[in-house]
């Protein structure tokens, strides 16, 4: 299993606000947390870093937007499950951004 780190910008809510729940941002993490694990991958960790300003604003599906919720999950999977991620991912219309990154080889086994 291959440790991999998923960035992911998702699109706010209409009449977000940064203390209200990122209810997109929890719709995709539990879609990518699931097929992590019925492919028995490891979801280790899920951060998130809240309603940020982009950069610059982002067009998506005729929309510019200025605002997205930030967040990251941390998983071991074997790497078949990341081409799955991608499309997921790619064909989710609150996705923003994303990249997905390969943090270290192989599990480490303790013990």
């Amino acid at each position: 299993m291959v440790l991999y780190e998923l960035f992911c910008i998702t699109r706010p809510a209409v009449n977000a606000t940064r203390t209200s729940a990122p209810v997109s941002a929890i719709s995709v993490a539990r879609n990518c947390g699931k097929t992590i694990l019925d492919s028995k991958g490891v979801v280790v960790d899920i951060e998130s870093m809240g309603l940020k300003e982009l950069a610059k604003p982002i067009k998506k599906l005729n929309s510019k937007h200025n605002f997205g919720y930030w967040w990251t999950m941390s998983f071991y999977s074997s790497p078949t499950v990341q081409q799955e991620l991608q499309r997921i991912l790619r064909l989710e219309p609150t996705v923003l951004r994303y990249s997905l990154l390969k943090k270290s080889d192989k599990l480490n086994h303790l013990g």
